[in-house]
């Protein structure tokens, strides 16, 4: 084995072992690999973390009295953020280190009256993040009642499918939005991302630029993509095919996207677009048929721009 390999890879691996839920899963592996649904099903389920974690189980349940008692006790003086299992859930709780974002995410009323109250968050907690995905439009008019601003926020109730928490906002602030040039743009790229072909479409709709691209340089048709949302590629590309050529920061265009994540279909749908440019490499002096796996070769290899291109 190549010896300066060999200790990137250990160096790798200790500085990774140090976190003890990582530890326990790869020394764990072997039993993890079994296909034991019972187990997984016990392992993500939400009383079960829920039952292991004092705090989070406060908040879930939406105990004041027992929050302010918590706050009050030694163990929150030294024991201030929650436990990740293995498989935790939710995902998107795994970096919040404040109590009033679980409260927020979780739609704990009372827990969070109490906590704006009495506690200051932090100025860069992202409250009105985990307040859209919790869904919960009570929790949603409580933060904007005390001045949170919702408008720059409104891309992640896209991303998250919170549809009527985007037209709440809307429809409260429309006299803000007019001078929030990439607001929509913004969006538009976010349900590319996750699918939300309901507000794509509102989003085109209200003027937003289908060509509009992210600091990574990607447009909603290289996000479409990369996560084989078909209906939101068909869309793109009937109505402007040009941007399937346009390069990432990375040199990708859409159709390397899709060919590395292995999307079969929309490989396909890609290639019956005439201006679908094949030839493009990225920064790696590849093309996407550099990438394909034998099934999306032959997807290639039929194809007509292909054979044309060769000769």
């Amino acid at each position: 084995m190549n010896p300066s390999l060999y200790s990137r890879i250990d160096a790798y691996l200790k500085y990774n072992l140090k976190d003890q839920n990582c530890k326990k899963f790869l020394f764990d592996f072997e039993s993890y690999k079994k296909n034991d649904f019972q187990r997984y099903k016990n392992e993500i389920s939400f009383d079960n973390l829920v039952a292991n974690n004092e705090l989070l189980s406060i908040i879930v349940n939406d105990d004041v009295n027992k929050l302010i008692e918590y706050v009050d006790s030694d163990s929150y003086k030294t024991k201030t953020t929650k436990n990740d299992k293995v498989f935790s859930i939710p995902y998107y709780l795994r970096k919040s280190k404040e109590i009033i974002e679980i409260a927020c995410y979780f739609g704990s009323i009372n827990c969070l009256n109490h906590l704006l109250e009495n506690y200051i968050a932090k100025r860069n907690s992202n409250l009105q993040y985990y307040a859209i995905q919790s869904g919960n439009l009570e929790i949603i008019r409580i933060l904007d009642e005390k001045g949170f601003d919702f408008i720059d926020y409104l891309q992640y109730a896209c991303y998250f499918h919170q549809n009527d928490i985007f037209f709440w906002i809307l429809n409260e602030k429309k006299h803000l939005i007019f001078n929030k040039i990439n607001l929509f743009n913004k969006c538009l790229i976010e349900c590319a991302k996750s699918d939300n072909l309901k507000l794509f479409v509102y989003c085109l709709d209200s003027k937003a630029n289908i060509s509009y691209c992210d600091d990574q340089k990607r447009n909603c048709l290289s996000y479409a993509c990369e996560y084989n949302n078909e209906e939101i590629v068909y869309i793109c590309l009937e109505t402007k095919s040009s941007i399937s050529n346009k390069k990432d920061i990375s040199g990708s265009t859409p159709l390397h996207h899709a060919v590395r994540n292995y999307h079969k279909n929309i490989v396909e749908i890609l290639l019956s677009f005439k201006d679908v440019d094949l030839t493009i490499k990225d920064s790696f002096e590849k093309t996407a048929f550099d990438y394909a796996n034998d099934e999306i070769k032959d997807i290639f290899l039929a194809n007509e721009k292909l054979k044309q291109s060769c000769e």
